[in-house]
């Protein structure tokens, strides 16, 4: 259980530390792609198989390519924020 918590520490520092280098555009990109997958997470709670649609794909897709192109984020990198897809 230490080792638990010793390591949500060091994660959420580590978190602190990245964040406090982003600039404001690309928070507010990467809170958009959080949001989106949120209200999908949020349909599946009610107990429904869920299905993205097209349009939230094309506006996901259209998030993660501007959050990329601003930020030069590898593919690894892009994981941290992009849980569904």
């Amino acid at each position: 259980m230490g080792w638990f918590i010793l390591a949500q520490v060091f994660t959420i520092l580590i978190s602190t530390v990245r964040i406090g280098r982003m600039s404001e555009q690309e928070k507010d990109l990467e809170i958009l792609i959080l949001r989106q997958q949120l209200a999908i997470l949020q349909r599946k709670q009610e107990k429904k198989p869920v299905k993205t649609n097209r349009t939230e794909k094309i506006v996901l897709a259209g998030l993660t390519a501007k959050l990329k192109a601003v930020t030069r984020w590898s593919a690894g990198q892009m994981r941290s924020v992009i849980r569904i897809f």
